[in-house]
């Protein structure tokens, strides 16, 4: 429970923005359905993994434990996929920032050379 609370304020401390009501990290997740299905991911992940504790061991209900840990691993196999598809797309987004400035700044450059080039022409 207080590693969910600091989830939280991790989370809130965040540069975000508010997206019809809710709240989405900027640094990260650039659309909120995938916020919304990774925290749900990583809730019933802790959820799976916290019933899986409360239930102890015992032999008879076996079969649910092990329902509950599959649940928990599944859970956090998609969080952490969620996670990886998101850096992967700010990954991507950043790179085709940066060329889009270097074209820019290249572009820039040539077109004041080639100014500079029908100046000294035209003199």
């Amino acid at each position: 429970m207080l590693f969910s609370f600091l989830f939280v304020f991790i989370l809130w401390l965040l540069p975000h923005r508010f997206e019809n009501g809710s709240i989405v990290p900027t640094i990260i997740f650039q659309h909120p359905f995938m916020f919304h299905a990774f925290v749900i991911s990583i809730i019933f992940s802790f959820t799976g993994a916290f019933s899986l504790l409360l239930l102890g061991n015992k032999p008879k209900i076996a079969t649910i434990r092990r329902c509950y840990f599959v649940v928990s691993i599944l859970c956090m196999a998609s969080a952490l996929s969620i996670l990886a598809c998101a850096l992967f797309l700010e990954s991507c987004r950043l790179v085709s920032h940066q060329k889009k400035e270097n074209f820019f700044f290249f572009s820039s450059y040539l077109t004041q050379e080639s100014q500079v080039d029908y100046n000294e022409k035209t003199n």
